[in-house]
């Protein structure tokens, strides 16, 4: 296993594009670029421009789903035809009105869509956590002499959980089980024998993502996964050193040698007041840095609308302007929940 770390935009999908590139003139040779499915398009376009579109033979981009679809058609497995987001609703309400008598705190969900959805998220997190209904009931028991009501809504929670499963067992599979599958399945498939597998493009992974990885690394895989990390910061990267060493531990465990390959600072040229933001914004205060006064703009706002109002503004302003398009800017707030209905009025 290889783990290419560094911080944005210092070079690690390079490195992996123009691995690949080099590799598609060997004959037989397959490689597999995994990147989240939001990004596979771009990666498509970038992957065929990497190998001067002649690498469709042999190198392609999945996702975790796409690579699912692949293995399920060759192993055997979770069907094509899964429940939709609605049914999903559906088969959830009549999981609740099933196991109505032995529910107080869900069963106010059968006639509050608001807390219906709320708990299908609930099954969303379990699922992908890779939660079992036994380790609820457990955690039920374990926790009733200390809580009896977090208790009796883990119980609760296990009840309508195992009714779920039950459902989906009889009549379509829930998508969320698609990678917990996978992860069953791909031993049994060909889908990977003799392919370079690279993953990119991931902030983290899922436990369920996590599980897919450690059955490729047991099954000898040949892997290189790039992580958004800087090792010699991890109170800054602590997401991306966690899972460094989560790699590092799954590597260790069969005994497999794993290469840190780091691409260090960021490659890009930024003014100088962003480069100050980007290196040290996280960092305790260590000295001050003289400003350009251009890059870094403070705007003090009365209310979250009055923030996106101006930002707005300054947007339109620019593209008006200076010929900018809409795509080279980006809104970035620290939780959405606030601001998402004041940016759709501003925009």
């Amino acid at each position: 296993m290889r783990i290419i770390t560094g911080r944005a935009a210092s070079g690690k999908t390079a490195r992996i594009l123009a691995e690949i590139a080099a590799a598609c003139v060997e004959p037989g040779s397959r490689q597999l670029l995994i990147v989240p499915e939001l990004f596979s398009h771009e990666y498509e376009r970038r992957l065929a421009k990497a190998t001067g579109n002649r690498g469709a033979r042999s190198a392609e981009v999945l996702s975790f789903s796409r690579l699912a679809l692949r293995v399920f058609a060759e192993a055997g497995g979770l069907a094509e035809t899964v429940l939709t987001p609605a049914g999903r609703l559906l088969t959830l309400r009549e999981a609740l009105s099933r196991v109505r008598t032995q529910l107080d705190v869900c069963k106010s969900a059968l006639e509050q869509p608001e807390m219906l959805r709320e708990l299908l998220t609930m099954v969303d997190e379990l699922k992908t956590c890779r939660v079992q209904p036994e380790e609820l009931f457990r955690a039920a028991g374990d926790g009733k002499k200390e809580d009896e009501t977090l208790s009796r809504k883990l119980r609760e929670l296990a009840v309508v959980y195992t009714a779920y499963d039950r459902l989906c067992a009889e009549s379509l599979p829930d998508p969320r089980d698609r990678l917990t599958l996978l992860a069953d399945r791909l031993p049994a498939s060909g889908v990977l024998q003799n392919a370079r597998v690279y993953i990119d493009c991931f902030a983290s992974f899922t436990p369920q993502e996590m599980e897919v990885i450690r059955v490729m690394v047991e099954n000898g895989v040949d892997l290189t996964v790039a992580v958004l990390c800087d090792l010699k910061e991890k109170e800054v990267f602590v997401s991306g050193c966690k899972t460094v060493a989560r790699l590092r531990k799954m590597a260790s465990r069969r005994g497999l040698p794993c290469e840190i390959v780091p691409c260090g600072e960021s490659r890009i040229e930024k003014p100088a007041d962003l480069s100050v933001i980007e290196r040290e914004a996280l960092l305790p205060l260590s000295r001050t840095y003289p400003s350009d006064e251009d890059s870094v703009r403070i705007f003090e706002a009365a209310s979250p609308f009055g923030e996106c109002e101006h930002a707005a503004a300054y947007i339109r302003k620019t593209v008006r302007e200076t010929g900018a398009r809409w795509r080279d800017f980006a809104v970035v707030a620290r939780s959405m929940d606030g601001y998402a209905a004041p940016l759709q009025m501003a925009m």
